[in-house]
């Protein structure tokens, strides 16, 4: 099972989400609801584990336990945020039980900043620490733990007079208003004017301008300290998210195709005898590179600069080894089991053609929703909206769900893109069995953070369905015109970025579709000559 059978089993969970339906309000909590959570939980909860038992380091198999546990629950966290959207919508429809979804999404994310600037950061500094027996114990930072515990500590301390600087700077928000007054004569009806159209207020045919009086002023809020944490939050993970969901819409359903056009197909025994020797000969070079490090680790005279660029060497080592055994395995699946299981490759195909229709979608909802200034048209709103049959919204909840689970989805595909293609970037990668757990802490981190613009966008993007809910009251409205920040919302600078990355992502895949390989040979060679 690799990444994509991992996202494709959380894409499932979403579709199983909770959403509202257009019936009449209800008072109790819906079983069925009940139920659906507790499966979505579970199933999102094996993905994750399959997931860090597939990426995992053969030697991180069964040591560094605290890492795992903070990496599981981070991204388990991360993946049921985007979830809560679908209750808090049947919530505010009176089919949620009359629970404070506010609340929830204030503990939620209070809990998402204790994760990302507490816990990851002590298990990250905990397993970087290696265990010194010389080191003095009965000190406050002698033990690896202790170590660990100063540096998080340090670490969240900075965040915290960040957020706290941040709160007394920008603890308000100013929400654009339109203030509708009706003039009523003596034994005339009151009408109704708070009508909404893709979240721009508007006077009902009912009341024509000459009886209703409309102003325009700006109404001052002031904002709580979770409420400013949670756009602290946002702003953040709006820069990984910009970049990893720009390079995952386009990334993800392209390779996933090419998956299927570049899969193993039978061959000669001839024709593997050859492809055999050409993997002998890479394996001769890594063996040389290997002899080279066992002399420069035996050397104790070595500069910083010098030990620095082996560190750097090293990594490409293990990247090469890494790809010479897939390749291998490659070799082996095409010879001897004749190109190995063509449905499943099919499927990926399937899955690609799928991928290629939501991302257009998304693209296009961005450009008709999103980024005027007047909507053109709601586009999926509509879509979703017409999915909820009463009294059966099972498709309205695939389809929600789908949508917004294939945004995490992208920003995680988006991830390990840039961090096996764009090594500048300094992220550390995730390859399947040799991640180890410092960069599924990292990961977890960045994920962590995306999931926050995941749920804001989500928000932003679908108003009608979201109509009425906690989520669209938090980030529509005071996170959105929070002071300071306010203009990346106005402008759309990270929606606007995102669509260019998507473009250039494009144009780059195109180009070098199968740029891996020569990259490869280029850094094995290049790297013997150093040797």
């Amino acid at each position: 099972m690799d990444v994509h059978s991992l996202l494709l089993l959380l894409l499932c969970a979403a579709a199983a989400s909770p959403t509202a339906s257009s019936e009449a309000p209800s008072t109790g909590v819906n079983a069925m609801l009940i139920i659906i959570v507790i499966a979505m939980a579970v199933i999102t909860g094996f993905a994750v584990v399959l997931m860090i038992v597939k990426f995992g380091h053969p030697d991180d198999k069964n040591v560094a336990k605290f890492p795992k546990i903070v990496t599981f629950l981070g991204l388990w966290l991360a993946f049921a945020s985007v979830l809560i959207i679908p209750y808090d919508v049947a919530n505010s429809r009176g089919q949620g039980g009359g629970l404070d979804v506010s609340l929830l999404w204030m503990i939620l994310y209070i809990t998402l900043a204790i994760i990302c600037f507490g816990l990851i950061p002590y298990a990250f500094f905990f397993y970087e620490s290696d265990p010194d027996p010389n080191r003095d114990k009965s000190k406050c930072c002698g033990s690896q733990a202790g170590s660990a515990l100063g540096y998080a500590t340090a670490f969240m301390v900075i965040i915290i007079l960040v957020l706290v600087i941040l709160f007394a700077a920008f603890n308000e928000a100013e929400v654009p208003v339109k203030q509708i007054t009706q003039i009523v004569k003596p034994g005339q009806r009151l009408i109704s004017v708070a009508a909404l159209n893709n979240g721009t207020a508007v006077l009902p045919k009912a009341c024509p301008e000459t009886e209703c009086l409309t102003k325009d002023f700006i109404w001052t809020i002031n904002i709580s300290f979770p409420v400013c944490v949670m756009a602290t939050l946002a702003l953040l993970g709006w820069f990984f998210f910009t970049f990893f969901v720009g390079v995952g819409l386009v990334a993800l359903p392209v390779d996933l195709i090419n998956e299927f056009r570049t899969r193993p197909k039978s061959i000669s025994t001839k024709t593997w005898i050859e492809e055999k020797r050409d993997l002998a000969k890479r394996a001769g070079k890594l063996i040389e590179i290997g002899q080279g490090f066992q002399k420069a680790l035996e050397s104790t005279d070595a500069s910083r600069k010098e030990r620095k660029k082996l560190s750097k060497t090293l990594r490409q080592f293990e990247q090469n080894y890494y790809f010479l055994k897939k390749d291998y395995k490659y070799l082996e699946i095409s010879h001897r089991y004749k190109g190995g299981n063509t449905l499943w490759y099919v499927f990926k195909l399937f899955l690609g053609i799928i991928g290629i229709a939501v991302s257009l979608t998304w693209i296009v909802h961005i450009c008709l929703f999103i980024l005027p200034s007047t909507p053109v048209h709601p586009f999926l709103n509509n879509y979703f909206t017409a999915l909820e049959f009463p009294g059966f919204p099972l498709f309205g909840v695939c389809a929600f769900g789908t949508w917004s689970y294939y945004l995490m989805w992208a920003c995680i595909k988006g991830n390990f893109k840039l961090g096996v293609r764009f090594l500048f970037w300094k992220i550390y990668p995730m390859e399947i069995n040799n991640t180890m757990m410092n960069s599924f802490l990292f990961n977890t981190f960045i994920v962590l953070l995306c999931s926050v613009p995941t749920v804001q966008f989500c928000a932003r993007a679908f108003p009608v369905y979201a109509r009425y809910t906690d989520v669209n009251m938090l980030f529509g409205t005071q996170v959105q015109y929070m002071k300071g920040v306010s203009i990346f919302w106005e402008y759309n600078v990270f929606v606007i970025a995102m669509v260019v990355v998507s473009g250039l992502t494009g144009l780059f895949l195109f180009l070098k579709p199968n740029d891996e390989a020569a990259r490869i040979e280029f850094e094995i060679a290049k790297t013997v000559d150093d040797y």
